[in-house]
């Protein structure tokens, strides 16, 4: 695991954590620096969303600098937990999935197949280690951030977070993310299944599976 702080140079994308082979990346300053963008979208109209909930566990508005490096630390294990969850999912599928993903450029099969490939690393490391950490801004926080095709798919961890937010129960989250590892994990497979069999033209099918199968 190699953590960078102070960036001097860096590319045009900038993501926060990455893993190549067992490899994982994860750069503060881009953590900080996305933090910090989607605090600014927020303060525009302040929704009573899971992003705000998170951001109003920390003092923004009397000292932005400080409370913005200690939601940077907190989260920056959110990010550690993710990739451990990917190298995890990795080995389960060989890494085939990341090789198909070129063939399903620019379909919403290949977003699906990031979404699958990221809520099985999520079940398998992120979210279990989300009630042992004892953080609710981290969980805010990670409900905050799912969006686009990961919310489509796993419409049931929205209902888990309400559960959570308005008992405290964690149970919910936990049984979901159990249930999902065996989910998400079998989805893949049927997914690698249909690209192995049909190539490129697997798309429209992946699509149709995955909509058959939301959790």
């Amino acid at each position: 695991m190699l953590i960078s702080g102070r960036e001097l140079a860096r590319d045009l994308a900038s993501p926060p954590a990455m893993s190549v082979g067992k490899t994982m990346f994860i750069r503060r300053e881009s953590l900080r620096r996305m933090l910090w963008e989607k605090l600014e979208s927020w303060r525009w109209s302040r929704p009573d969303s899971a992003l705000g909930r998170a951001f109003s566990c920390y003092d923004f508005e009397n000292d932005t600098d400080r409370a913005l490096d200690a939601m940077t630390d907190h989260e920056i294990e959110l990010a550690i937990l993710h990739e451990k969850g990917e190298c995890e999912a990795g080995k389960l599928l060989d890494d085939k999935l990341q090789e198909m993903l070129a063939d399903f450029d620019y379909t919403p099969a290949q977003l699906i197949a990031r979404a699958v490939r990221d809520h099985l690393a999520d079940c398998i490391s992120t979210l279990p280690a989300l009630e042992s950490l004892g953080r609710p801004s981290s969980v805010h926080f990670y409900m905050g951030n799912l969006g686009g095709m990961r919310k489509e798919i796993f419409p049931g961890l929205k209902a888990a977070y309400k559960a959570w937010d308005e008992t405290g129960d964690f149970s919910p989250v936990r049984y979901l993310a159990e249930r999902g590892r065996t989910h998400w994990a079998e989805l893949a497979e049927q997914i690698l299944a249909l690209h192995a069999g049909q190539g490129k033209g697997a798309a429209s099918a992946v699509a149709k599976l995955a909509a058959e199968n939301q959790l």
